[in-house]
């Protein structure tokens, strides 16, 4: 079973790379720069808010609120995990690629409550359905996911799918 054994490794990895992501933002990052959106959504600042997306996080914060705040933020962490969580069943990925996650972009603002973990989670996503498409491995499930992901891209960040969209398209020129 060095298979399932690799893909519990490469998960555990992940979960830890998370972990220390939501550690690093709270007590180092945030000394440095205030994660102001983080708090004000965990002040429930936005819950009037008019915005479907912002609101949206809201709820989610809401939701949580019964947890504390590390595991809230650790939760968003774990959404914004989707597309490799995907990538490390699906396609064994290995740890190597998970390294991508420790730069400072993906490993800040997508390790505490926003919406950049909910998009960067389901681009992700998309982006592992892409290569399910091409290496023909696409099933039901996976248009489902691709269904899914394009519809809370374009709630939470519409203007970056549209270059993940033209991605997709390029690579089938291609």
């Amino acid at each position: 079973m060095p298979n399932t054994s690799s893909i519990l490794i490469n998960l555990i990895f992940l979960f830890t790379i998370k972990v220390l992501g939501v550690f690093f933002s709270l007590f180092i990052f945030q000394k440095f720069t205030p994660l102001v959106d983080a708090n004000l959504y965990l002040d429930h600042f936005y819950i009037n808010s008019g915005e479907m997306r912002t609101l949206l996080v809201q709820i989610i914060v809401f939701l949580l609120s019964g947890f504390n705040d590390f595991f809230i933020h650790l939760s968003f962490a774990l959404i914004s995990s989707l597309g490799f969580i995907y990538g490390i069943i699906k396609f064994k990925l290995k740890s190597i690629f998970l390294i991508s996650l420790i730069l400072p972009s993906s490993l800040v603002w997508t390790s505490v409550v926003g919406k950049d973990a909910i998009f960067f989670g389901f681009c992700t996503l998309l982006l592992f359905i892409w290569n399910s498409i091409l290496t023909n491995r696409f099933n039901f499930y996976d248009l489902l996911f691709v269904i899914l992901s394009i519809i809370i891209c374009l709630i939470f960040r519409p203007h970056y799918l549209i270059g993940v969209l033209w991605l997709y398209y390029s690579l089938l020129i291609i």
